[in-house]
């Protein structure tokens, strides 16, 4: 039996919900992500990411958190839902928020 893939075209935008933890749990991926690099690695991914031309899966990654972070964000400050505040750093002992 064929199984079929369930998909998504490249073109749609799709509207969900999310939730502060969830964005909050994006905010230390992105941490995350961050320390595996030296801070020259980094900020040399970042500038490819900013100049929309990544070239690795790490910067795609990158670009990837990035644009859902700054998507949700943008989405929080036209709903009044934006406050300012530090992003903390992840605790190695504890479960993220679902």
């Amino acid at each position: 039996m064929d199984k079929k893939l369930l998909s998504i075209p490249k073109d749609a935008i799709i509207d969900i919900q999310v939730s502060g933890g969830f964005y909050q749990n994006l905010q230390q991926l992105l941490y995350l992500i961050a320390e595996q690099k030296s801070v020259e690695e980094f900020t040399a991914a970042m500038n490819k990411v900013k100049s929309g031309k990544p070239t690795d899966l790490y910067e795609f990654q990158l670009a990837t958190i990035l644009g859902l972070i700054f998507e949700i964000e943008s989405q929080a400050e036209k709903q009044n839902k934006l406050v300012q505040g530090e992003m903390p750093k992840p605790a190695e002992d504890s479960a993220p928020e679902v």
